[in-house]
Formats: structure tokens, sequence, C-alpha cells
């Protein structure tokens, strides 16, 4: 089985992202490194690292965001002949091997399926198991395991929406084209997404992960965007879940806010 991992690094803790990638690149027939930094003594090292290591190296000269780093990424799996595109965060490694989405490759019929999926595990509580794959509608990009040909039909990633909603929409538009993602639960992925920070709230404690303000423009504006598009309601939810947040949980609200309210005004533009 052809498997190249595409990996998006953008100014990285290098030594945690090399870490990281020794959870899986014995698993897979190429490491893809596509670089979003503009810390240059970052990129030196990494392409450093991948000349030692024979993994492929591609600069995008500056932080042209995720969906064109990964677009770049499986031009050169398609070069690679690989079957299938690994998709990796530069934060993400796997607690298990991936011999959950090998099994099921080998079992299972595959014609229709765009991605199997992780077990995503946020605060290092979540036991793996054996339970039958479950169907998700949306998931997370990072950890996924992609059928090239049916990306291939099913066209690239968007890479207007920069960073957010990036993934969320590729799974809507897969399912809109009757393709299949599934949940591989054997397959444990951990995953950090943000800052994590937490609060009490009327004596529960509630946790979640902080980002730059700018990506709030992006939450914002690509997740509406894409509730309209897909008639969506997850999408709406996490909208207003993540506006509702910044207005009564987090810190910086100010300079948050006017990112919020940017991104719901380009939107109108937009729709």
């Amino acid at each position: 089985m052809n498997i190249s991992a595409v990996v998006i690094s953008y100014n990285p803790e290098c030594e945690l992202l090399f870490n990281n990638i020794k959870s899986y690149d014995k698993h897979v027939s190429q490491i893809i490194i596509i670089d979003n930094s503009t810390d240059f003594e970052k990129k030196v090292i990494i392409e450093k690292f991948c000349h030692d290591n024979k993994f492929v190296y591609h600069d995008m000269n500056g932080n042209l965001g995720i969906g064109a780093a990964l677009n770049v990424g499986f031009d050169y799996a398609v070069k690679g002949n690989a079957e299938w595109v690994l998709t990796m965060d530069q934060d993400s490694c796997f607690v298990t091997d991936l011999e959950g989405y090998k099994a099921y490759i080998n079992n299972d019929e595959c014609e229709n399926v765009i991605a199997l999926i992780p077990t995503y595990d946020y605060y290092g509580s979540i036991e793996v198991n054996n339970e039958k794959p479950s169907n998700p509608i949306i998931a997370p990009q990072s950890g996924n395991l992609v059928k090239l040909s049916n990306f291939i039909k099913l066209g690239p990633y968007r890479e207007d929406y920069f960073i957010d909603f990036v993934d969320y929409e590729y799974c809507l538009r897969a399912k809109a084209n009757e393709l299949l993602i599934f949940k591989i639960n054997s397959v444990k992925l951990s995953h950090e997404p943000g800052v994590r920070s937490s609060v009490s709230v009327f004596g529960v404690q509630y946790s979640y992960f902080e980002a730059a303000p700018m990506r709030y423009y992006y939450v914002i504006r690509n997740g509406l965007k894409t509730a309209l598009i897909y008639r969506n309601f997850q999408s709406v939810y996490i909208v207003i879940k993540t506006a509702m947040r910044v207005l009564f949980l987090e810190d910086k609200k100010r300079v948050k806010l006017k990112f919020v309210w940017k991104g719901f005004l380009i939107f109108l533009n937009f729709s």
C-alpha cells in the first residue's frame, strides 16, 4: 500500500515536529513537508531535517494557508504514485500505529470512501477501542487517510478559506457527492488545535482552545459560508459557540470581537 504523508508546518517547535513525525514515518512510503513558515531559521532547520531523512521539502515562501499547502502536498503525492494520503498537522502524533486503517482498507469496500479518520484525543483521556467504524459527517483534517483517486474526483481543498473550515467544507462537499468518511476507533491521534484554557462556569470546569485573534475572522466568515452552501446546522453552531465564548469567557475581547464582526460583515458581502 503506497501511502504519502503530507505534513503542514508553520513556524513550529522543530523538535516537537520531528518527534511527531516519528510516530508515523515507518508506516508510510513517503513524507512530504509543506512549509508555510515565515521564520527563516526554522525553514533552514526543517529543510535540513528533510534532506537528512530523504523527505520531500517544499517551501511555500510565506504563509499561504492550509488549503494551498495541502493541495501542493497532494500534487507531490500524485507524482509519487500514492494510493492514499495521510494529512498531518505539525502538532499531531499517533498514539497507536496505523494498522487499523490498513486493516479496514484490506477488508472492506473502499470505492466510495474519501477518508478514514482516527479517534481524536485532545486531553489525553480517550481510550482506544475496537468498536465498529462510525460514519461522521465532518472531521478535523489532521490524521485523515485520504483516498487519492477520490480526492482527484472531488477536487482540491478551498484555498480561499485559508485555515478554519477547510477540513469541514471538504467533508460536507464529499457527503454532497456521496463519498464516505469512516472513523476507525482503533487508531488514536493526539492533537492540539490551540492553546488550552479553562474557566469555571457555575462551578463546572469548562475547557477550550484559544487561538490568535485573526483566527476568529476565519471561523466566522468561513463557518457562515459553509453553513449557507451546505445548509449545515453544525457549522452555524460552531460560529455561535465561538462568538459566545469570546463574548463571555475569553480574554482580549475587544480585539477578538473586532475580528468576529469583520468575519460577519465579509460574509454578508459574500452572500
